[in-house]
């Protein structure tokens, strides 16, 4: 399941129904739940590979990002906490975005396909459908949401709400272009140091 604008990869969609994740490694591994797929569970922390550390790796992770050398490489301090104005005008567009008419358009569209193929619209949620289960992978939930991705994919709902979503945000970028540019050096530098550090400690890396 993707945010904001919900279910929409149909390979996800076979798997995973709308169960948020991380999934559970060892269903994922091959074993199943009760229902005979897997099932979303909620993990404190998570790796990229979507397996959650065993407590003790995650109090050497607890205490080593409280460290300076791994601050600098922290998104917040990076980012001066997110309080840029340009930061917050685009927040507010990433907020609002639900109230434009024209993605209200194309969420009308959505739900009339649904209503086409036999399923329910959720009017409280974007992008899902009544009787979705954020919780569960079973049949049921898979087969209701191939049905919305089929819709999503027929009113090209993705492609159309983040088109909305850019068209709004396209002025604060201009307005803030130098402001943004100098953001972006800062980033380049941070990420380039972060190589340097990886680079030089290989030998610990965790290996996927």
């Amino acid at each position: 399941m993707s945010q904001p604008f919900g279910a929409w990869s149909r390979e996800v969609a076979e798997q995973y129904a709308f169960a948020v994740g991380p999934v559970d490694p060892y269903l994922a591994a091959g074993d199943v739940g009760e229902e005979g797929l897997p099932v979303a569970f909620a993990g404190a922390s998570v790796g990229p590979d979507g397996f959650a550390p065993d407590p003790e790796d995650q109090a050497v992770i607890d205490a080593c990002y409280l460290e300076a050398d791994a601050q600098r490489f922290d998104l917040v301090t990076v980012t001066s906490g997110g309080t840029a104005q340009w930061r917050v005008e685009l927040e507010q567009v990433w907020i609002g975005w639900q109230t434009y008419p024209e993605a209200e358009a194309v969420e009308a569209e959505y739900a009339s396909c649904l209503t086409d193929v036999g399923a329910e619209p959720n009017p409280d949620l974007w992008g899902g459908a009544s009787g979705m289960d954020l919780r569960s992978a079973s049949q049921p939930q898979i087969d209701l949401a191939l049905l919305v991705v089929g819709c999503k994919e027929q009113v090209r709902y993705v492609p159309r709400l983040a088109d909305v979503v850019a068209a709004h945000q396209a002025p604060v970028l201009e307005t803030y272009a130098a402001e943004l540019g100098a953001y972006r050096a800062d980033v380049d530098l941070v990420v380039e140091a972060a190589r340097e550090v990886l680079e030089l400690n290989a030998d610990v890396m965790v290996q996927g």
